[in-house]
């Protein structure tokens, strides 16, 4: 049976506070953007891409296991203890990890430091246990710290950066607004979590680590396509390329807030079901999802694409022009993450790390092959382009890889009938009136559409596995 109700109320926190943080991003970014400019925001962002690098080493998929375990078995006593410890010492090799890597590549004194301002979050990770209340499916909590620690971020920013030379001031407001919801996460957690065991036994240890190991390598691979485009052009071309590039991948950013969302509000009712060996209710959860992440990929993507140039200039400034092509190349690799996503969380559901890293090695290699034979010829638009190539490898190697037999092949192929009088709309209205108001239009059509060819109580409602009207035993 479907935890509907539980699933929307998740959804609609988590997911309340993603719009929301990432709006008020948008205060911040185009901030930073015009008072850095490309070489600076460059630079940061170049930094940030590096040190996340040793993020993922010292993260390892030691949050998710705590996650599953604690949603798979809440009246484990021990786990967040044992996460705890285990993610605070990978953390601090992790950095001692990153201070030697600075040490020895060629590059300026200035950007050297912000790789290792950016390195000390490592430190603040550790400390982060929003992990935990996702497993006891507390979001409210989780959505309410994540809002006052965007805020907190982004005064910290608007107070102390006001010049091209206070780059370092930004990785220092990030690890300030970190300790703020530090703080609030332990109070909440001492607040409502009466009985905890604090004894760190090394057979745990050995339990989390083993259980973690192809989780964190899987989790590395694939976060590190995230990272390549950025750091590719850092070391090939040029810091301001790495800036244009960057303007992309944050749109991109933007336009996934919801199904993402929606994935993570999921995984617990899933790893919940599965505990239970129940694989065809945990399909129907991915079904369903299928279906709605189908309705939102279309238009967000060509949302961005047909407006890149308006939101680049807008948001960025007019010296960011050339980040527009690269906005237009990797917007489409958003319904593709989107799918890829889901399958994710399915095959971490149950069990199947080892499968996993085979994915995410498949796509991580795709990635930086692509990147540095294309990144040499297009530059950003060549990262971009090899970005969106490798989506599309580890989506059909997962497919297979997972053993969910199911696809979202039906779905895509309706929202995009769905979508196509909007899309014709807009191509014979082109250039009559501003883009945001041609597109606004096309909205307001393809949602007509949609209510009249979904059913949409039915798409967060079904009582069994048979969700929507499809047998998803058979696919």
């Amino acid at each position: 049976m479907f935890r509907h109700i539980k699933i929307l109320k998740n959804f609609f926190s988590l997911t309340t506070a993603e719009v929301i943080n990432r709006a008020a991003a948008l205060i911040y970014l185009p901030y930073i953007a015009r008072v850095f400019g490309p070489d600076g925001f460059g630079k940061v962002n170049f930094a940030e891409s590096v040190a996340g690098y040793f993020m993922l080493a010292a993260n390892f998929g030691f949050d998710v296991i705590g996650m599953r375990e604690v949603a798979k078995f809440k009246e484990k006593k021990n786990a967040f203890a044992h996460i705890l410890f285990i993610e605070l010492v990978t953390s601090c090799i992790s950095f001692l990890a990153l201070c030697a890597f600075v040490y020895f590549i060629p590059k300026p004194l200035e950007i050297k430091m912000l790789i290792v301002l950016y390195g000390l979050t490592l430190i603040t990770f550790a400390f982060t246990i929003d992990w935990f209340f996702i497993g006891l499916e507390w979001m409210g909590a989780v959505a309410v710290v994540s809002m006052v620690r965007q805020f907190f971020y982004i005064g910290l920013i608007l107070l102390i950066i006001r010049a091209p030379g206070h780059l370092w001031r930004l990785p220092m407001s990030f690890i300030a607004a970190d300790i703020v919801a530090i703080v609030i996460f332990f109070c909440l957690f001492f607040a409502r979590v009466k009985k905890q065991d604090f004894k760190i036994e090394w057979r745990s240890v050995r339990y989390f680590s083993r259980e973690a190991l192809p989780l964190g390598v899987s989790n590395f691979l694939n976060s590190s396509r995230d990272k390549v485009g950025p750091v590719v052009l850092g070391f090939l071309r040029s810091i301001s390329e790495v800036g244009f590039f960057s303007v992309g991948y944050k749109l991109l950013c933007v336009a996934n807030i919801i199904p993402l969302t929606l994935n993570r509000a999921i995984f617990p009712n899933m790893a919940h079901a599965l505990k239970n060996k129940t694989h065809e209710e945990a399909r129907a959860y991915i079904r369903k999802i299928f279906e709605i992440t189908s309705i939102i990929a279309f238009p967000a993507a060509f949302l961005i694409f047909y407006n890149a140039d308006f939101f680049v200039r807008f948001i960025f400034g007019p010296s960011f022009q050339d980040g527009i092509y690269i906005t237009r190349i990797i917007i489409w690799s958003t319904a593709l993450l989107m799918f890829n996503k889901l399958y994710y969380y399915y095959m971490v559901a149950i069990g199947a790390q080892k499968r996993l890293v085979a994915c995410c090695l498949a796509g991580l290699a795709v990635n930086i092959g692509l990147c540095l034979i294309f990144v040499k010829v297009w530059g950003g638009r060549g990262a971009a382009l090899a970005f969106l190539v490798s989506e599309l490898v580890i989506g059909v190697v997962y497919y297979f890889a997972s053993g969910a037999r199911t696809a979202p092949g039906r779905e895509f192929v309706k929202a995009f009938i769905c979508f196509s009088p909007s899309l014709l709309f807009c191509f014979f209205a082109d250039g009559r009136a501003h883009p945001l108001i041609i597109t606004s239009l096309a909205a307001v059509l393809y949602a007509a559409i949609v209510f009249k060819a979904y059913d949409i109580k039915s798409l967060f409602k079904g009582e069994d596995a048979r969700a929507g009207g499809y047998d998803v035993g058979s696919l």
